[in-house]
C-alpha cells in the first residue's frame, strides 16, 4: 500500500477535494481520503523508517512519552505494557470484573457480572422518539474476565489509548518510526476487517517474539482482539469505580473526574477536535487531560471506536436485543458529534461496505483493543470448551 505524506492538518485538508466533506453523522457516503500521514501514519515523508522482520527482538525503544503520553502513578499495579515491532509499545489498563454473585465448585468458572448497556429514558422524551430509542435503550449483558491479578480478582486488559496510526503501521507493514508527540494521531480510516487483521498480526508477532510478556490463563497466553460491546461499555463507564454503573452508563464528564476546576479539559466531541477551514479532525492521543475513572484516555468524543459485537436494535422496556444483526457497531462518538450527545452509551451502526462495494472507512472511526484469553477448561475436561 502506498501512502501520501503531509506534515500538517492544513496541508492534508487543502489537498483533499472540497467535494469530499466529512459527514456529521455516521452514514454511507462517498469514499474519503485516508488521513495518510496525519491520521494513518502520523509520519512525514522525511521521517526515517526502520524495517522490521519477524525475528526482530521484542525490545521497547520508543520514548515512553510517545506510547504513554499521560503516565499513571499506579502503572506498576494497574497497567500492562506489550511490545510491538520496531521498538514500539502499547499500554493496557487493568479492568476488574467482580462477579454479581459468588459461585463455588464446578459452577465457579461460570461466574458472571450482570451489567446494563444503553441509556434509560422517558419514553415520551425526544430521545426516545423515532428510531433513537431503539438505538439507545437499555439491555442487559453478562461480563466475565479471563485473568486473575495478585489479589485473585478476575481482570481483563483494554488499551489505555486508541490504537495510533504509527502503531498500526508497525504491525501491518513491519516498519515505522515513533512520530512527534504532537502528531501521534489515532489510526482512522480503517475498515472493520483491517482492525481485526491488526489484532491477528500483532498477536502472532507477540506469540513468536514475546510470549512471556502476555498474561496467561493457566498455560494459555492471552491474545489481542477488538472488545465486545459489554467489555467496551463496562470499561468506558469506569468499571467498578463507577458506583452508578448498574443503573446508568456514565455521561461525560464521569464521576471521579476533576472537571470543576479544569472544565476545558473535559470538553469532548466537536468542541475538542482540531478545527480547520475544512472541518474538524481528531486530536493526538492523550490530548484530553482528564481520563475516565479507570484512567482510559480519549474514550469518548475523539474517534468513534469499533467493537467486535455487531449492531442490533434494542427492545423498549424488555432489556434484550432484537435478534437481527446488522453492520459494525461503533461507540463513544467522535469529534463530529455534539458534546451533549456523548456518553459511554452512545453508539451507532457503521456500514461495513460503501455503495461501491468497497470496505467502508471513515476518518472519524478508529479502534482500541483488549487482551483476552481462551475459555476456561470445563469441569472434567482436558481441553478448552
Amino acid at each position: 500500500m502506498s501512502y501520501l505524506h503531509f506534515t500538517t492538518a492544513t496541508e492534508f485538508l487543502a489537498f483533499r477535494k472540497p467535494s469530499l466533506r466529512i459527514m456529521a453523522q455516521l452514514r454511507p457516503s462517498a469514499p474519503v481520503f485516508v488521513l495518510s500521514a496525519l491520521l494513518c501514519t502520523g509520519l512525514s515523508s522525511h521521517t526515517a523508517r526502520a524495517q522490521c522482520t519477524t525475528s526482530t527482538p521484542a525490545q521497547i525503544s520508543w520514548n515512553k512519552a510517545i506510547y504513554d503520553p499521560k503516565p499513571s502513578p499506579d502503572s506498576d499495579a494497574e497497567e500492562l505494557v506489550l511490545p510491538m515491532p520496531c521498538g514500539g509499545a502499547m499500554v493496557f489498563r487493568r479492568v476488574e470484573v467482580q462477579p454479581t454473585s459468588a459461585s463455588t465448585g464446578d459452577a465457579a468458572f461460570m461466574a458472571n457480572r450482570r451489567i446494563t448497556i444503553g441509556q434509560a429514558m422517558d419514553l415520551k422524551s425526544t430521545q426516545a422518539s423515532h428510531s433513537n430509542g431503539y438505538n439507545l435503550f437499555i439491555h442487559e449483558a453478562n461480563l466475565a474476565a479471563p485473568f486473575t491479578d495478585k489479589n485473585q480478582h478476575p481482570v481483563y486488559y483494554i488499551g489505555k489509548y486508541e490504537v495510533t496510526a504509527a502503531q498500526y503501521k508497525l504491525v501491518m507493514e513491519g516498519q515505522g518510526a515513533p512520530p512527534p508527540q504532537r502528531r501521534n494521531f489515532p489510526a482512522s480510516n480503517i475498515s472493520f476487517l483491517e482492525a481485526q487483521q491488526f489484532a491477528e498480526k500483532w498477536t502472532s508477532w507477540l506469540m513468536k517474539n514475546a510470549p512471556d510478556r502476555l498474561p496467561k490463563r493457566g498455560d494459555k497466553p492471552g491474545f489481542i482482539r477488538l472488545p465486545t460491546d459489554a467489555e467496551w461499555v463496562f470499561a468506558a463507564s469506569g468499571g467498578i469505580k463507577n458506583s452508578s454503573l448498574n443503573t446508568q452508563p456514565a455521561p461525560w464528564p464521569q464521576p471521579g473526574s476533576d472537571c470543576q476546576n479544569q472544565i476545558d479539559d473535559c470538553i469532548v466531541g466537536s468542541s475538542q477536535g482540531i478545527s480547520t477551514d475544512h472541518g474538524v479532525i481528531p486530536k493526538p492521543i492523550g490530548s484530553l487531560n482528564i481520563a475516565n475513572p479507570l484512567s482510559l484516555y480519549d474514550i469518548v468524543g475523539n474517534v468513534s471506536e469499533m467493537v467486535l459485537t455487531p449492531y442490533q436494535m434494542r427492545a423498549y422496556l424488555h432489556y434484550w436485543n432484537q435478534g437481527l444483526t446488522g453492520g459494525t457497531q461503533v461507540f463513544g462518538g467522535s469529534v463530529l458529534n455534539s458534546a451533549r450527545d456523548i456518553s459511554s452509551a452512545y453508539r451507532a451502526e457503521f456500514a461495513p461496505y460503501d455503495d461501491n462495494g468497497d470496505a467502508k472507512r471513515a476518518p472519524e472511526v478508529g479502534f482500541r483493543v483488549v487482551n483476552l484469553a481462551l475459555m476456561p477448561k470445563t469441569p472434567g475436561s482436558n481441553t478448552p470448551s
